[in-house]
């Protein structure tokens, strides 16, 4: 590029060097380095500018330098802000993923802790049905043997009642009968006595 500009221009290699000072890497990290390769005063003793011109441009040159290194600089600031930006950015959403990963998590344990409560009350509303039932049925057994009970005791009763019918009637029927045979108290006696000793004699034989 540099020859090129040579064979056109009858500046010199100094001159031309200059314009490498507008790359902005050389105005962000080598101001200074441009400024000395920019050569105004090369310019001035080709004759192609006068001292004035040549002194405010050089003026000018400075001033355009700085502006756009301060421009460049609040890019590379604005650069450096989306860079942070874009992390945080990613951050967050990896945030959002372990958070719904975590809400997930608490979803299914709690799914899990319904369903298990679900479970035991179920369980406890079938043993509490079950103890009713067997309640039921105790009560039930027992007023049946108490009605049982209560008719044994009955027939007891009228069975005892018969019994002692029947033996009134019996004693009865036996005074009735000593009287009419006139066997007394003592001859009942000796007739008892007597049998049992035939009783035994004839066991001995």
């Amino acid at each position: 590029m540099i020859a090129k500009l040579q064979e056109r221009s009858p500046l010199k290699q100094k001159a031309v060097r200059g314009l490498s000072s507008l790359d902005p890497c050389v105005i962000q990290h080598s101001s200074q380095l441009g400024q000395k390769r920019f050569s105004f005063e090369e310019l001035n003793h080709a004759n192609i500018i006068n001292d004035v011109l040549a002194e405010n441009a050089k003026k000018e040159y400075f001033e355009s330098m700085d502006l756009i290194k301060s421009l460049m600089e609040e890019k590379q600031s604005a650069a450096e802000e989306d860079v942070n930006l874009t992390q945080k950015l990613c951050q967050l959403k990896q945030e959002m993923v372990q958070i719904k990963d975590e809400i997930s998590q608490v979803q299914v344990s709690g799914k899990q802790s319904v369903e298990t409560y679900k479970q035991q009350m179920e369980q406890l509303n079938r043993d509490h049905q079950a103890l009713v039932e067997n309640k039921e049925k105790s009560i039930e057994s027992i007023n049946k043997l108490e009605q049982k009970i209560a008719q044994t005791k009955l027939e007891v009763v009228e069975q005892t009642t018969v019994f002692i019918n029947r033996a009134q009637i019996y004693t009865k029927h036996y005074e009735e009968y000593k009287s009419k045979v006139g066997i007394s108290s003592k001859d009942q006696n000796l007739c008892i006595t007597s049998s049992n000793r035939e009783s035994k004699d004839t066991q001995k034989l």
